[in-house]
């Protein structure tokens, strides 16, 4: 008997997440998770046409519906239909349509500031020619940091977050396996349950199913497993739990004052939060985050955003390690070819989670479509518009206390007026 007030929400990237087989991707959480919602598609639909149009429950609403249709599809395509572009085609429909759609102004000044990294003679020429196709669309020249910006912003980060540092300045420089980080993780849990107990609630978990590490608001959970791949310095270990603990701030928030809303997300609140957990990052670590750049332009790269740029996901995994080794290059630093391609891989793998990781070839062998899962672009689109929304905010008058505070009261997005005015008219704020 269903309960028909515990519609369950869908779990997008869990039941996508990708693993290969003989060269083709399969989602091995894909077929119980459909099972799982498949009784509640009238509900989902139920809720969604009783909801008044333009409400932040109708998106809401929406989204679930668009989260539920998505996985549907993406269980056609594993199945290995006769018309794999309709379905490849839907797949991307409903991906863009929950995650945004590529820039590509953006995937030219990312690959602009690339390249001035990249372009020296001993890095391949194929990776050079593909990067100076992409930054012919930049609409300006400018590549210097803007770390300075946001020096007093740092201040109160530093002070906020002095918890997390304080474990890990007391490391060593690293590099950390996943069963190091659950443990730094966990030490960082504890320090930060002697502030607030609410944290006490929350657990470091393994999930041998996973790849990735994920934070669960809703089983207070954050999974780091075995499969994932090592951190390689200090440095980038704190940008990470920096990063994730940001989540698990927000949701904490959300629990305090009893909102399920803030807790899980207000519809359309993702990027802003990737991309604010990415800006803290990088505040903090002072370190270029190249995945957020890569995951864009590598977005671009297969679903042919870029004219005349269209590659094949075994395509992609060797531009990776010839950008992994011009990286190298050029900051003086060992270059592993089987680490680069490990990771090359797992990033693929992400990037075609919900596919089978191949084209939809035309009668001449070009490629006119491949299913791809366009959730990686909000974290540098989020981290753009968090970015813009910290300087705006210190520019009009604002402390950085109360640009942090706001931003911690939950998962929102404070650039979405929607949100501001569900603040205001739920809790006054």
């Amino acid at each position: 008997m269903l309960d028909r007030n515990k519609v369950p929400d869908v779990l997008v990237q869990s039941s996508l997440n990708s693993i290969e087989n003989a060269g083709i991707l399969f989602s091995p959480n894909l077929n119980s998770r459909i099972a799982e919602y498949q009784p509640y598609e009238y509900d989902y639909w139920h809720r969604y046409l009783q909801t008044e149009p333009g409400s932040i429950e109708e998106i809401r609403n929406a989204t679930k519906l668009t989260e539920f249709y998505l996985l549907k599809t993406s269980q056609k395509i594993q199945d290995n239909p006769r018309d794999r572009k309709l379905w490849a085609e839907r797949f991307n429909n409903y991906s863009y349509e929950l995650y945004g759609k590529v820039d590509s102004l953006q995937v030219g000044q990312i690959a602009l500031r690339d390249l001035a990294e990249f372009d020296n003679p001993s890095t391949d020429t194929k990776l050079i020619e593909i990067y100076k196709k992409m930054a012919s669309l930049a609409l300006n020249n400018e590549t210097s940091s803007d770390l300075n910006k946001f020096e007093g912003f740092k201040t109160v980060l530093l002070e906020k977050f002095d918890p997390i540092i304080r474990v890990i300045s007391d490391l060593p420089e690293g590099p950390y396996n996943p069963a190091c980080i659950r443990d730094v993780f966990g030490k960082i849990i504890d320090e930060l349950s002697k502030e607030d107990i609410t944290w006490k609630d929350w657990s470091i978990t393994n999930n041998p199913v996973n790849t990735m590490l994920s934070v669960t608001a809703e089983k207070k959970q954050i999974d780091i497993p075995d499969a994932r791949a090592e951190v390689s310095s200090k440095n980038t270990l704190l940008g990470l739990a920096l990063h994730e603990l940001f989540h698990a701030r927000r949701a904490i928030a959300g629990y305090r004052i009893n909102d399920e809303m803030l807790t899980f997300g207000l519809p359309d609140y993702l990027a802003f939060e990737e991309g604010f957990a990415t800006l803290i990052e990088y505040i903090c670590t002072g370190s270029k985050i190249d995945k957020i750049g890569d995951r864009y332009v590598d977005t671009a790269l297969v679903t042919g955003v870029i004219d005349d740029l269209f590659l094949t996901r075994p395509e992609l995994i060797e531009l990776d390690v010839m950008r992994s080794n011009a990286r190298a290059l050029s900051r003086n630093k060992k270059f592993n070819e089987i680490d680069a391609k490990r990771l090359a891989i797992n990033s693929s793998n992400r990037l075609f989670r919900g596919g089978d990781g191949k084209p939809v070839l035309n009668e001449f062998g070009q490629i006119e479509i491949q299913p791809v899962y366009w959730k990686d672009i909000v974290y540098y689109a989020g981290f753009v518009k968090a970015k813009k929304y910290v300087l705006d905010s210190l520019e009009s008058g604002q402390s950085p206390d109360s640009i942090l505070d706001l931003v911690l009261l939950g998962k929102f997005d404070p650039t979405n007026q929607l949100h501001l005015d569900y603040l205001k008219n739920k809790h006054n704020l």
